[in-house]
C-alpha cells in the first residue's frame, strides 16, 4: 500500500516506524513485541485508509494521538492540510511526539497535551476535520470532539465489529443532535473494520 508513495516519504516513514520500535522498548508505545511488519502492516495502515478521507482538510486534530497514530501518518502524507494538532493527555507519548515532530521537521504539527475538550477550550471549534482510532464509543468520541469541530466539520472514527452495538446506543444518546446521520465511508467486508463519519451541524 505505501509502494505508491515516493523515495523522500517512504524514507520518512522508516524513520518513524525505527524511531517507534525504539521508543516502544521503555515506552510502550506499540507493545515491544511489534515488528516492522505489523507496525505497517496494522498501525501505519490506518492512517493511508484515512488519507482519501480527509483529502479537504485544511485544519486537522487527531484525538488520543497517542504515539502518532494516525496523526503523524497523515502529516506525512496530507500535503494540502495546513495544519495538524496532536492531542494527547500522556506525558511519555508527548515527549514521543514532540521528538518525531523535530526529527521528522513537521513544521505544520502541533503538540497539545491535555484531552479534547481541554483543546476545545484552547483552539476553539477551528478544525474542519478531527480524527481518532480508539478514545472511547462513537457516542463518546462525539461528544469529546464537539468542541473542536467548525460547524459542518466532520469526525472520521475508525471502528470494529462493535459498531453495529455503539451505533445503537450513539442513537441513545443527546449527542447524536449535533451531528448528522453517522455514514460509513469504508468497510472491509474480510476484517468488519470501518470508517465511520459524523458530521456535525450547521
Amino acid at each position: 500500500m505505501w509502494d505508491r508513495f515516493d523515495a523522500g516519504i517512504r524514507e520518512r516513514l522508516d524513520v518513524y516506524a525505527r524511531e517507534l520500535l525504539t521508543w516502544s522498548q521503555t515506552y510502550n508505545l506499540i507493545g515491544p513485541s511489534c515488528t516492522r511488519e505489523e507496525l505497517f502492516h496494522r498501525h501505519f495502515r490506518d492512517g493511508f485508509l484515512l488519507l482519501e478521507h480527509v483529502a479537504h482538510a485544511k485544519q486537522l486534530a487527531d484525538v488520543g494521538s497517542g504515539a502518532g497514530l494516525p496523526g503523524i501518518i497523515l502529516a506525512l502524507l496530507a500535503e494540502q492540510v495546513d495544519h495538524i494538532c496532536l492531542i494527547e493527555s500522556r506525558k511519555k507519548r508527548i515527549r514521543f511526539l514532540n521528538h518525531c515532530v523535530r526529527l521528522l521537521g513537521l513544521g505544520k504539527v502541533t503538540v497539545f497535551h491535555g484531552v479534547a475538550k481541554e483543546a476545545g477550550l484552547r483552539f476553539g471549534g477551528v478544525f474542519d476535520t478531527v480524527v481518532s482510532r480508539g478514545i472511547g464509543d462513537l457516542a463518546y468520541g462525539g461528544r469529546e470532539v464537539l468542541p473542536l469541530l467548525s460547524e459542518g466539520g466532520t469526525y472520521l472514527t475508525l471502528k470494529g465489529l462493535n459498531y453495529p452495538g455503539e451505533l445503537q446506543t450513539y442513537f441513545q444518546d443527546k449527542i447524536a443532535g449535533f451531528y448528522e446521520t453517522p455514514r460509513v465511508v469504508l468497510e472491509e467486508a474480510a476484517t468488519g473494520n470501518r470508517i465511520v463519519a459524523l458530521t456535525k451541524k450547521s
